[in-house]
């Protein structure tokens, strides 16, 4: 029998649907802007994701354009031509060495029995290197000779220094070399300076280096610090156009400190700043290595002008550097001073392609084996890319250094254009650390 609804029923099914109907209706609305949210983000999301991909690909494209020597000698446009081809070119060169092979065999043979000279701690004692000790009379040198022999003995003298840096570093006479520099003051450099080579084997910018580290020095990072230091101190002296003979103590300590971060300790600010000035002999080597880069690189030029040379046969180190910065986006191979497009015979009898500038010569067993490797690694280079070419030393050299390197030839200034690179280059010296 059907069932019968009440009329309130009745009312109250018909309200239901209606409210069913309207959500129904309603929903496709509400769907729609929450559709279109998500349409939204989706396209930002699609124009990042396409924005990356062709970053990318513009990453990729830049990797698959792989440094080879063969894609960079294409790119400088060298003229390859015959032997009979090259152009004559006469420089003031002098081409005989101004230490014999002979006395360099002795200095690698004497320079190994002064290596084991040690003070009473077993430190390197760096008074045993000096010229009263060498293996031959001195005084038979050529002037350009005794500064080639006079800056290898400095050489040998650091290579000593950098032996007994590695020992207090390790742990051995520590205490020593922490007395030292934590007894600095700025009134005192001359007198520690003297103590730390009778007791240590070393002067104050190694000293400084070698207990940077040390929990009561700078610490953790000191190294680090010191060398910042000693950036803001040369930072200075460029500024200010000053010579670190001739450096106000006082004035150099307050500028460096105030150029330090402010976040910094006060006491270890002040520490670093005074080890910072303490060793501005390393500051001083570095300027002075600039300066005989410079002057050499300048020299070289001036007298490939004077030869008659014009600008456009050759391309400078600088230029090098452009193309391979914009072939491959950094500077991948060492490059020369001057590379020409096209070989050139000079003085008649070396077939040159490229010359390089360089300071003091390096004598093997007196310099740190690892520059010498460098040298000789950078200049093979040279010679599988570009052909034979020529090294021009400042300040006298000798053939050791480049003995069984083909297609290399070595020379130097005449005596008038060297009297000041000789000076500079046998400043400097070699050192590994800076």
């Amino acid at each position: 029998m059907p069932t019968t609804l009440a009329t309130e029923d009745v009312l109250r099914v018909i309200c239901d649907s209606s409210l069913i109907v309207a959500k129904t209706v309603d929903t496709p609305l509400k769907m729609s802007a929450v559709e279109a949210d998500v349409t939204s983000e989706t396209d930002v999301s699609s124009h990042e994701e396409v924005h990356g991909r062709q970053k990318g690909r513009a990453r990729e494209r830049k990797k698959r354009i792989v440094a080879t020597p063969e894609l960079y000698v294409d790119s400088l446009d060298l003229s390859r031509g015959p032997l009979h081809a090259a152009r004559s070119l006469h420089l003031p060169l002098l081409e005989r060495p101004h230490v014999s092979e002979q006395q360099c065999r002795a200095l690698r043979k004497w320079s190994m029995s002064v290596m084991h000279r040690c003070l009473p701690n077993g430190m390197h004692n760096l008074r045993a290197a000096n010229l009263s000790t060498l293996p031959f009379d001195a005084s038979t040198l050529c002037s350009l000779g005794l500064c080639l022999v006079e800056s290898a003995v400095g050489d040998l003298q650091r290579k000593m220094e950098e032996a007994n840096v590695h020992a207090i570093q390790n742990g051995y006479c520590r205490k020593e070399a922490q007395r030292l520099v934590l007894k600095l003051n700025l009134t005192n450099f001359e007198a520690v300076d003297a103590q730390a080579e009778a007791a240590l084997g070393m002067h104050l910018d190694a000293l400084c280096r070698s207990v940077a580290e040390f929990d009561n020095v700078l610490g953790c990072g000191g190294w680090k610090l010191l060398q910042q230091a000693r950036r803001e101190l040369r930072d200075w002296l460029v500024e200010e156009s000053l010579d670190c003979r001739t450096l106000d103590i006082e004035e150099a300590f307050e500028q460096v400190k105030e150029r330090l971060p402010p976040e910094l300790d006060e006491a270890i600010s002040s520490r670093a700043a005074l080890m910072a000035v303490a060793s501005h002999d390393a500051v001083r080597v570095s300027l002075a290595r600039d300066a005989c880069g410079d002057r050499g690189e300048n020299m070289l030029l001036l007298k490939l002008r004077e030869a008659g040379m014009s600008r456009e046969e050759f391309l400078t180190e600088d230029e090098l550097r452009d193309v391979q910065i914009q072939q491959f986006g950094k500077t991948t191979y060492s490059t020369p001073d001057v590379l020409f497009r096209q070989g050139h015979l000079v003085n008649g009898t070396s077939m040159v392609h490229w010359i390089d500038s360089k300071g003091s010569c390096l004598l093997p067993g007196l310099s740190f084996g690892s520059q010498q490797t460098r040298l000789r690694k950078q200049l093979a280079q040279y010679v599988e890319f570009f052909g034979p070419g020529l090294i021009v030393w400042q300040g006298g050299f000798a053939t050791a250094v480049t003995d069984g390197l083909q297609g290399v030839h070595v020379a130097s200034w005449r005596p008038l254009d060297l009297m000041k690179c000789s000076t500079d280059a046998k400043e400097i010296g070699h050192t590994p650390w800076q």
